[in-house]
């Protein structure tokens, strides 16, 4: 009995700092459809497809500024104590500044050239200083947050994001509704909250700061976070680049349609956000345990089975919800939510098909199979997008994450072997995907109409993998067990918390 208490722990952790990360996240989507409206009913289908192409640039900047040192210090944070964090921290900060300091001068004084490139004009030269503004921030807020994480201070983490958040959909409110600044106003109400964040965690303990710089640590920190570039900028290719190539080939009205879709799609997005969140420091310490492959066979499943049904009930109500948070002219954004969502859940799965490479510090593979996936894509995208417009970008993106899936497992497997159920993974994801396939081709139009046969579709899904045996009476008890655990946590917390 005690060995089973003992199995259990990463697990009860995992499923612990993922619930307080998705409660964060959950706020951080609720906030975020807010939004949706105001864009939607105060931008036009094209000046949301500029807004949308300037976040393209945030996209990819974000990973520049990054050059994969939140994954390095996030590996680097289980090998220092004591006055080796201090060094950590204090050389991974010094090397952000200046490193991003020198980025941010250029996207200054080239802004007329990157509004060119990025929107066909030098006119929106602002806007790339407030992007370029916006990066610099929160490139210094990559290491007191990302130790913030590895320390599983997980309620902080949330409290930051939320608060932040709060303030760029007030600001946004105000300067898109009222002041009627329309692009300038929505980049502005997210960059003021990310210069006051910035300054807030790093003047919080100022005294933390004064350690040694280290330049054989920079040196190893760079060797470990490298190989991870690539693969956000491969992400990054994979998820925005597409709408360059809408915008050259197509027109600005569906690179706002196509936002929209990402927008909603977003959701998903978040939740696996928050997976990999509360993931993130768990499978180095599982590493460690002699059951270790096995328990990340388990998750893996649990994950395939977790996501499948959050994508298919976002999916199915896709077109309702659209509908009922914009105008009736971004109705077509409606018909590629559902792809996008899939795309998302893919992603999820390439980061738990990372594990091996991680925890073995072998990832320079990572970046071979980035570049494959991102290679695709573009190769893709320029075949497809001028016929089939964002119906076939949607889909080169969801082609690209199975590629890298595909890619990352076989040169993991190679390190560090781990047996993970594939006929299970195969038979959820296919009956995911044929529920929603026939929902979407049969779903009416009428919103409340289109609801309940989005309900029926989600009972339909639970119903069938319970019927096929992907989620055994085991997984049913465990998580049985989980919600009573759940409900007994939270119960103790409004009891301590009444006076």
């Amino acid at each position: 009995m005690a060995s089973s208490r003992v199995e259990q722990t990463p697990l009860r952790q995992m499923v612990r700092h993922t619930l307080v990360y998705g409660s964060g996240y959950v706020a951080t989507a609720a906030l975020s459809l807010i939004l949706l409206p105001v864009y939607t009913h105060y931008l036009s289908p094209s000046e949301f497809g500029l807004l949308a192409l300037m976040l393209v640039l945030y996209g990819v900047g974000k990973q520049i500024y990054d050059l994969g040192f939140t994954n390095s210090v996030a590996r680097f944070f289980f090998d220092s104590v004591g006055g080796d964090l201090r060094r950590m921290r204090t050389t991974s900060l010094a090397f952000l500044a200046a490193y991003g300091g020198l980025l941010t001068a250029g996207l200054m004084i080239f802004a007329g050239d990157f509004a060119r490139l990025f929107s066909g004009t030098p006119r929106n030269a602002d806007l790339v200083r407030i992007v370029a503004v916006t990066m610099y921030a929160e490139a210094l807020a990559i290491v007191p947050l990302t130790l913030i994480r590895m320390q599983e201070r997980s309620g902080l983490f949330v409290l930051i994001t939320i608060v932040r958040l709060i303030a760029a959909v007030g600001l946004s409110i105000v300067f898109i509704t009222a002041w009627r600044w329309e692009v300038h106003g929505a980049l502005l109400a997210n960059a003021i909250p990310a210069v006051g964040v910035a300054i807030a965690l790093l003047f919080r303990h100022p005294g933390r700061l004064l350690g040694r710089f280290s330049w054989d640590l920079l040196r190893k920190m760079l060797v470990f976070g490298l190989p991870f570039f690539p693969v956000l900028l491969a992400g990054w290719v994979i998820d925005a680049s597409d709408r360059l190539v809408l915008e050259a080939f197509r027109n600005r009205d569906e690179v706002g349609f196509y936002s929209l879709a990402y927008r909603y799609g977003q959701v998903m997005q978040i939740a696996v956000a928050a997976f990999a969140m509360g993931w993130a420091p768990l499978r180095y310490r599982i590493y460690e345990r002699l059951d270790a492959k096995q328990l990340y066979c388990r998750i893996t499943h649990y994950y395939v089975v977790i996501a499948s049904l959050l994508g298919v009930t976002l999916s199915v109500f896709a077109h309702a919800i659209v509908a009922v948070i914009s105008p009736a002219s971004y109705a077509p954004a409606g018909r590629v939510a559902p792809i996008i969502v899939l795309a998302y859940v893919m992603q999820g799965l390439y980061f738990l098909m990372a594990t091996g490479m991680g925890v073995t510090k072998k990832t320079a593979p990572m970046a071979w199979v980035a570049g494959l996936g991102a290679a695709v894509n573009i190769a893709l995208n320029l075949l497809v997008v001028p016929r089939w417009g964002m119906t076939g970008a949607a889909c080169t993106t969801v082609g690209s994450y199975v590629i890298m899936v595909a890619g990352t497992w076989m040169y993991s497997q190679r390190v560090y072997s781990i047996p993970y159920d594939w006929q299970s993974v195969a038979k959820v994801f296919s009956t995911a995907i044929t529920v929603v396939g026939v929902t979407v081709a049969v779903s009416p139009a009428d919103v409340v109409a289109a609801s309940l046969c989005g309900i029926v579709a989600v009972l339909a899904f639970c119903t069938l993998l319970m019927m096929t045996g992907t989620v055994s009476h085991v997984d049913r008890s465990a998580a049985k067990a989980w919600i009573r655990v759940v409900r007994r946590q939270r119960r103790n917390a409004r009891e301590k918390a009444r006076p």
